[in-house]
């Protein structure tokens, strides 16, 4: 009786020693577990700080930018339209082009003056562009980037000798830095749309 006892009495500590050694690998495996991830966390907090140092800096608009498809004259404060309407129309139209204009949440476009007009000729710059019904590319000479299809209507009216409106009005040519005129009635222009107070500059 005490043979068998002392086989079960050692078998039980075989037995406990066992659940022992299990309890202490199993908090081990967990241990080691709970090391690898933290290590894959601070390795993703390293990358992603790296990412972030080598990411651009955000710039400013440059003072050739279109931004939300119009471009602010920082020399006159006036607001253009990205491009004019992209197909000619006479004088009429093109004051209601720009009256009924709808553009980047605003409804105050107008018709430039002949002035105004002049004001972003840039004979320097090159700008690429299309003219209706002939062979390009043009290179127009326009501030502000801005997308040109050839001469461009003015709000403004020939006068008689006696000061009053006739049928013609001027109009600019960005390719020779030049106001010209014509008929109101001739769809020979395009509409390039402007906001701001008149009579800039």
């Amino acid at each position: 009786m005490r043979s068998n006892g002392s086989a079960t009495s050692g078998g039980n500590a075989e037995r406990h020693d066992g659940l022992e050694a299990r309890l202490r690998y199993v908090k081990g495996e967990g241990t080691l577990h709970r090391s690898a991830r933290l290590l894959e966390i601070l390795l993703l907090a390293a990358l992603l700080a790296a990412c972030a140092g080598n990411a651009p800096e955000a710039r400013a608009p440059t003072a050739g930018a279109l931004v939300d498809q119009q471009w602010t004259d920082p020399t006159t404060g006036l607001t253009w339209a990205g491009g004019d309407n992209g197909r000619k129309v006479n004088w009429s139209e093109a004051m209601s082009y720009c009256r009924d204009l709808r553009l980047s949440g605003r409804s105050d476009w107008r018709l430039p003056s002949i002035s105004e007009l002049r004001g972003i000729h840039d004979s320097a710059a090159r700008v690429p562009g299309t003219r209706a019904h002939e062979s390009g590319p043009f290179a127009w000479r326009v501030k502000g980037n801005l997308s040109l299809s050839g001469y461009e209507w003015s709000s403004d009216r020939r006068t008689d000798e006696r000061g009053r409106p006739i049928a013609y009005a001027y109009f600019f040519n960005f390719l020779e830095g030049r106001t010209e005129n014509d008929q109101t009635g001739y769809a020979l222009g395009f509409a390039l749309c402007v906001r701001g107070p008149a009579g800039r500059p």
